[in-house]
């Protein structure tokens, strides 16, 4: 019963839930495009998470960025 209750989220939790899912977007986008031959993982991976936290930062502008 209880996990039948969490499936139904508010329309707040819906906005949130899709904001997530459109900074996770800008992530692999900034992923995508940072990939290239001879490229370090570690760079890759870096420039997925400065595009999420610069994403977080334009959509959240009240956020605890270090926090997310």
């Amino acid at each position: 019963a209880s996990m039948v209750q969490r499936m139904h989220k508010s329309a707040e939790e819906l906005t949130l839930i899709r904001a997530g899912a459109a900074v996770a977007d800008v992530g692999g986008f900034a992923i995508k495009d940072a990939i290239r031959a001879g490229t370090r993982e570690i760079d890759v991976a870096m420039a997925g998470r400065d595009a999420m936290e610069a994403e977080i930062a334009k959509r959240f502008p009240d956020a605890e960025y270090r926090d997310t």
